[in-house]
């Protein structure tokens, strides 16, 4: 199977894995969570948004990169300016509406961003795989965790902004990251690749699947 489309059905399987299975849908479903779901949810958002940022601006510096490669990254870097507003609007929103304190960012946050951290200076192309599952997935499970919170908070699409944009934007473009995989000339082997791909994914699970509980530091 060539490497985009291996690449693909990883992530779909991932996505229907954790509709079915994570226990933040299957509680979501139940009905058993409370509005503390939501203000964990964008305060890790503001933080991963943050990061995401932060490692852009050092990849487009990195002169090792191929010009193809280091002008996608200025591409990314450009569209994700600022995204971290959103999350910290999203949580000012709640605060003054529903009164809930703006939550501190769990462990499983800084985890999850020590990790992304960490293999994307081993090789940049371990982010562009990050690019692509986090842009597919949330055109695949995004809509259904908005319904989630119109129907068990009333929100809007204005109150959840960190969401609904990225579902919107990334609806447009995800597969520009893997087509980018295809096109250039890979440093990493398909089986390096591959393999960053199932850690990214377990950690990524347990990233989303953490707002389910209470674990502020």
């Amino acid at each position: 199977m060539e490497l985009k489309n291996e690449i693909k059905r990883k992530v779909e399987c991932f996505c229907d894995d954790f509709a079915s299975s994570s226990i933040l849908f299957e509680k979501a479903k139940a009905n058993s969570l409370n509005i503390g779901v939501v203000t964990r949810y964008f305060a890790a958002l503001e933080v991963l948004f943050k990061k995401n940022y932060e490692i852009l601006e050092s990849l487009v510096e990195n002169k090792s990169l191929s010009e193809e490669l280091r002008q996608y990254f200025l591409i990314k870097l450009k569209e994700e300016k600022n995204h971290d507003d959103w999350a910290k609007n999203d949580q000012v929103k709640i605060h003054k509406i529903r009164h809930e304190k703006v939550s501190k960012p769990q462990e499983d946050v800084f985890r999850f961003i020590k990790f992304l951290d960490e293999y994307s200076k081993k090789n940049p192309e371990y982010f562009l795989v990050y690019i692509y599952v986090a842009e597919y997935s949330v055109t695949i499970l995004g809509p259904k965790w908005m319904s989630f919170l119109e129907q068990l908070f009333e929100m809007k699409k204005s109150d959840a902004t960190s969401l609904s944009n990225h579902i919107t934007l990334d609806e447009n473009h995800h597969g520009e990251a893997l087509e980018m995989i295809e096109k250039i000339k890979l440093e990493a082997s398909k089986k390096d690749l591959l393999s960053f791909l199932d850690k990214l994914l377990r950690e990524y699970y347990g990233f989303f699947d953490g707002f389910a509980f209470d674990r502020s530091i």
